[in-house]
């Protein structure tokens, strides 16, 4: 699948790719002792979903070029195209040239637990764990200056849960955009929530004085939500207190 497909083909191949990953979800869960009967395949259908983001890139780049009475058709394929993109049964995120989070699918934000409005404008590489944050610091520079695309191993952590993630990094050039971004797709491998283990709790002085720390900051930064121009003109500001309250404590 390299050249530019119709969307029929698109929407066809994009059913199929989630019908053959939910097959895949099952099996992982049916033998969780055996996860690499279904690794390769897992890997196999990354590569699947790269190769249709690459095939809708070139539908989009075709669109700005039709002008007069097919406008409104482009405009009906741009709409299909972004309702593709939300329901995409991978994880999607698409950053721009900073790193910072401009797009991600409905699928990403079960995955990491938080709603869109919360992870957009975050810096995607604060979502990667400390210790491999350098190595996709410099994955993701090759893929910006490269052009090439790179496929890795790494792990996320957000909201209390770790994910163990296969990536495939690939940059776009979208014609009218004044930055290139990057796509990044994610294939979750394994998920690991945080907790302590059962019996008697012992909190030590440091894991004491952390907890009153993340206290505090999320105080400051409801205090800054309180107080913001915006917030005191308008009426969100229970609906923003009540994301940033479910971002930092729901399960």
């Amino acid at each position: 699948m390299t050249d530019a497909i119709g969307l029929n083909t698109l929407e066809q191949a994009l059913r199929a790719l989630a019908s053959r990953v939910s097959s895949l979800r099952e099996a992982r869960s049916a033998y969780p002792a055996d996860p690499r009967s279904t690794l390769d395949a897992a890997l196999a259908e990354l590569d699947t979903a790269c190769e249709l983001l690459e095939s809708s890139l070139r539908e989009l780049r075709k669109a700005p070029r039709r002008s007069g009475d097919r406008e409104s058709g482009s405009q009906r394929e741009l709409k299909l195209l972004r309702q593709v993109f939300r329901a995409f049964p991978v994880p999607v995120v698409v950053l721009d040239a900073s790193g910072v989070i401009r797009r991600i699918s409905a699928e990403t934000s079960r995955m990491l637990g938080s709603p869109a409005g919360y992870l957009i404008g975050r810096s995607f590489p604060l979502l990667v764990d400390v210790s491999r944050r350098a190595a996709f610091r410099s994955h993701l520079t090759a893929v910006q200056q490269g052009g090439q695309s790179a496929t890795f191993q790494t792990r996320l952590t957000h909201q209390g849960r770790a994910h163990t993630v296969q990536l495939a990094v690939i940059r776009l050039t979208m014609p009218g955009e004044p930055q290139e971004m990057t796509a990044v797709v994610i294939l979750p491998l394994e998920a690991q929530v945080a907790g302590d283990p059962p019996g008697p709790v012992d909190r030590s002085d440091a894991s004491l004085v952390m907890a009153a720390a993340r206290r505090q900051e999320l105080l400051a930064r409801m205090t800054r939500l309180l107080l913001d121009e915006e917030s005191l003109r308008q009426p969100v500001t229970v609906t923003r207190a009540a994301r940033l309250l479910a971002a930092e404590t729901a399960d």
